[in-house]
């Protein structure tokens, strides 16, 4: 009896997340690097900061103005920036299809303010309050691709209990591959009570996908992100978006098909 094919995506979906997972790492040491760097550029002290400076004025000056080529009175502010597109801005730059000022990059991994209090046209000082929220921010960029690799983490360990799952399922019917009608009445005995096994297990494996797609990576305000969405992103370059769920729905049905035929046989047995 020929059996339905697994089409499971499984395996590349694995790759996916140990990718993801090597990006995530790579991406922390650059802010690691850049948070060494910042730390070492002595700043100066003045009353009121650059950041607050910034959103004060946020209505007077837009990011787009403040991109414009113009010289830094501050050597620091300037130190800085650089800093950035060395470690950070290359992590930040790889799924961007389109080059876009330094600037913006900044603001997509820090914010507005401080992305104004680091354009050259803002004229702005290199204070301790800049400083401090630069610094703030990098901690927190931190704290969200750590919570995202806790994510990968739990998302890697189901994709290889699914794998398991999987590739015991199709040893078990390749050992099995005997034409149904030659076997006896306790073999196909047997076999349906094996199927009903791998039944449950697949239905388990559905049931717990369920739960945590439905679940935050993390319980902190910092990584507000559903696995849902983690999901939703990871898995964009396949052809299914849940290839766990997908591949347990194909084991159910495998099992019941087999199951169906077993039973028709039994019912001739007796």
């Amino acid at each position: 009896m020929k059996e339905p094919e697994l089409e499971t995506h499984l395996v590349e979906a694995l790759q996916l997340v140990t990718t993801e997972q090597e990006e995530i790492n790579n991406k922390l040491k650059a802010f690691d690097r850049f948070a060494v760097g910042v730390s070492r550029i002595s700043a100066g002290s003045e009353i009121g900061s650059s950041v607050t400076r910034a959103m004060n004025n946020r209505n007077q000056q837009s990011l787009s103005v403040a991109t414009q080529s113009i010289p830094d009175n501050d050597s620091r502010i300037r130190k800085v920036r650089s800093l950035f597109a060395k470690t950070v801005r290359p992590h930040s730059l790889e799924d961007i299809e389109q080059p876009e000022p330094l600037l913006v990059t900044i603001r997509e991994e820090f914010s507005e303010e401080i992305a104004l209090g680091l354009a050259p046209s803002t004229n702005q000082q290199f204070t301790k309050n800049l400083k401090t929220a630069i610094l703030s921010s990098v901690d927190q960029c931190q704290s969200n691709l750590k919570a995202m690799d806790k994510g990968l983490t739990a998302e890697k360990k189901n994709l290889e209990k699914a794998i398991s799952l999987s590739e015991s399922l199709n040893e078990w019917l390749v050992s099995e591959r005997k034409p149904i009608e030659r076997e006896e009445f306790e073999a196909l005995k047997n076999q349906h009570e094996q199927l009903d096994k791998f039944r449950d297990k697949c239905e388990q494996l559905a049931v717990d996908r369920q739960s945590t797609i439905h679940t935050k990576k993390n319980n902190t305000p910092s990584a507000d992100l559903s696995h849902t969405m983690l999901v939703d992103y990871l898995y964009q370059p396949l052809p299914v978006t849940y290839p766990i769920l997908s591949v347990s729905a194909q084991m159910v049905d495998i099992c019941d098909t087999r199951q169906r035929t077993i039973r028709k046989y039994l019912t001739q047995c007796m």
